[in-house]
């Protein structure tokens, strides 16, 4: 759930700063996510062991009309690939499986 999160977001560094949505950044820090310098590189500092890093390839910004954001991401150095996506339930799942 964390790397939901933490890769689909439409955070950026400018002069690094973090700069986007309120609640996004409050959501990213709480999970103990940091973002890169190049604004796309994740790396998480929530495990004791070696961190996690998610390397967003392609971001679809949120679609007002779709009330939905995706992105696709690798975990580490290539060990696997995530496509992440959030919004209202009705979007991203038929709504008989969201009310359960």
């Amino acid at each position: 759930m964390s790397a939901v999160v933490a890769g689909c977001t439409a955070l950026v560094v400018i002069e690094d700063e973090v700069v986007g949505d309120a609640m996004e950044r409050a959501a990213l820090t709480s999970l103990g996510w940091n973002l890169s310098q190049s604004g796309e590189q994740m790396v998480c500092y929530e495990h004791a062991g070696p961190a996690v890093r998610l390397d967003v390839h392609k971001r679809h910004a949120f679609d007002a009309v779709r009330k939905r954001m995706s992105t696709v991401v690798t975990v580490g150095n290539g060990i696997g690939a995530l496509v992440t996506a959030k919004g209202v339930c009705e979007s991203i799942c038929k709504p008989a499986l969201c009310s359960k």
